[in-house]
């Protein structure tokens, strides 16, 4: 709007913003000559549009999905600057995603969530803007075993193999001899008849 300053040299604008966003937005004061024209002398000023709160994209976990890594991955973005923002599983205690670098544009998440259960969960990623204005994003995923089928087949396997060794190792014990016998040539006692090859021979023949 064209305005005439007050007796300071001050003007006071009042812009309607609700229309723009996600754009970088100035404001340009310049100074007209008597038929509207712009003259060259101009100063630009960069404008904070309070309008809608950061933009939070999470790529990983998916919506309704189901995960075996619970790495929370994605990305924050506000024109203004992310002054806040947190990660809270399940509506426990929430997880500072903002580091030592203090507020930024863009904040990108690379979150280990530890010692979740296997089943259903939910995140919930909440940031707030250098202007204050909020937004929040959840997703609920459920959490798989990786490769269950296989690790059960594997399980039962070595369960089969122990028993066989087991029953084994029993079938061993019970049926080992007692004693082996050794064979061979024995000498006869003295006090005892020895039959001689040949009168064996005839005995046989008789």
């Amino acid at each position: 709007p064209t305005l005439q300053t007050d007796e300071g040299g001050n003007v006071t604008l009042v812009i309607d913003t609700s229309g723009i966003s996600d754009v970088s937005a100035a404001i340009i004061a310049a100074t007209l000559t008597t038929g509207g024209t712009p003259e060259g002398a101009t100063a630009r000023m960069t404008a904070a549009l309070q309008n809608i709160g950061p933009d939070i994209a999470i790529g990983s976990p998916t919506e309704d999905g189901e995960v075996t890594n619970t790495t929370v991955r994605g990305a924050i973005f506000d024109y203004n600057g992310v002054a806040e923002a947190t990660l809270t599983v399940d509506g426990g205690t929430p997880i500072s995603l903002v580091g030592a670098e203090g507020s930024m544009a863009t904040i990108w998440i690379s979150e280990a969530l530890e010692d979740l259960e296997e089943g259903e969960h939910t995140i919930v990623i909440s940031a707030t803007d250098t202007l204050g204005v909020s937004s929040e994003e959840e997703i609920t995923f459920t959490l798989v075993a990786a490769d269950g089928g296989a690790d059960m087949l594997a399980w039962g396997l070595a369960a089969l193999g122990w028993i066989i060794a087991v029953v084994a190792l029993v079938l061993v014990v019970k049926y080992k001899p007692k004693k082996e016998i050794e064979t061979g040539l024995v000498e006869a006692p003295e006090d005892e008849a020895v039959l001689e090859p040949e009168l064996l021979e005839e005995e046989k023949t008789e």
